[in-house]
Parts: C-alpha cells; structure tokens; sequence
C-alpha cells in the first residue's frame, strides 16, 4: 500500500510541475553525488524541469523538483526510523512541510497510515488489521479520531472476496476516498 501512496504522490508532484498536457522528453545522468538527475525537456528542447533522486547516509530518499531555472519547486522525502517507520514528507517551494504519511506497523502486525497536514496536525488515518483466518478489517478516521469508513473484507464458500463498506458519508466523498485508498 505504501507504494500506491508513493506513486500518488509522485503523480501529484509531477502534475503539479506541468501545466499543460505536452509531449516532453527525458534525459537520465548521475551526477558526482551519485544522485540520479531526471531532466524534462518542453517540445521546443528546453528544460521544463528536474527531478533529483539522492539518498543520504542514513538510507533517507529524497526527490526534489526544480523548474527551469532551477528552484526547488516541491521535494518528497522517505525516512525510516529506527522501528521500521516510514514517513514521507512533502515540502514546498518554500521548504515548509506541506504534508506527510507515516507508516508503521503494530505489535500484532497490523498496518497504520497517518496522513498529517504542513503543520503536522492528523488530517486522516487507515488502519488495516487482519484477524486469525484472513479476514481484515480496515477503519479510516478523521482528524477527530472517528471512523468515516469501516471496510471489511471475508471470503465466501466460494474464496471470492465480500467487501462490506459501512460510511456516514455521502456517495461522492466516500467514493473519492475509497479510490485513494486503493479500495476502488
């Protein structure tokens, strides 16, 4: 699942830096930090912006986006702490935080994904929990702490999945919700 918020986010940033829907080209260097630097060049040939992928000494991956002349537009970094935990922190042009996910994994071994706002307040989490048969459960709550979505997933006789999805919400946010979540 971490993978599918990766590339959303990747997705939002790269759409984010195009405005228009144009053909663009790639070039590919690794540059003398052994960064890989991706640059995208608009139909006319010039630099409509770069994407830099570095990894610092401590394992920590981040991507920056720059525009054509060269300031930093948006910046993604994945951290992992000393627990497993990986946080993915979106940043601005500014270098404020513009939001984050962390994902960590509980005693039982249950995912939990905390979605935070710039100012690291809690704007969403899921929680996906899995009992002794296969069944799981997934919960996602609001900033306040209650449960906008219940998901629960079983088999039938049959070993075909049996959604059940339990919501206060109306059918449009519910759907939008659902489909970042991997569930649609």
């Amino acid at each position: 699942m971490i993978h599918k918020i990766i590339r959303l986010f990747i997705l939002l940033v790269v759409m984010s830096a195009t405005a228009n829907a144009q053909t663009y080209t790639t070039s590919r260097d690794v540059n003398i930090f052994g960064d890989t630097v991706i640059t995208y060049h608009d139909p006319t040939g010039a630099v409509a912006y770069t994407a830099t992928n570095s990894t610092d000494i401590f394992g920590d991956k981040t991507t920056k986006i720059t525009d054509k002349s060269g300031m930093e537009v948006k910046s993604v970094k994945n951290t992992t702490d000393i627990f497993g935990d990986v946080t993915q922190t979106v940043t601005g042009n500014n270098g404020q935080p513009q939001g984050s996910i962390k994902v960590s994994k509980d005693i039982f071994g249950n995912d939990q994904k905390v979605i935070s706002d710039g100012q690291g307040r809690t704007v969403a989490t899921l929680k996906t929990a899995t009992d002794a048969i296969g069944n799981t459960t997934k919960v996602i709550t609001d900033s306040s702490g209650k449960a906008i979505i219940t998901i629960n997933t079983s088999k039938d006789i049959f070993g075909n999945d049996v959604k059940k999805i339990d919501t206060q919400m109306d059918a449009q946010s519910a759907n939008k919700i659902l489909k970042l979540s991997g569930e649609l």
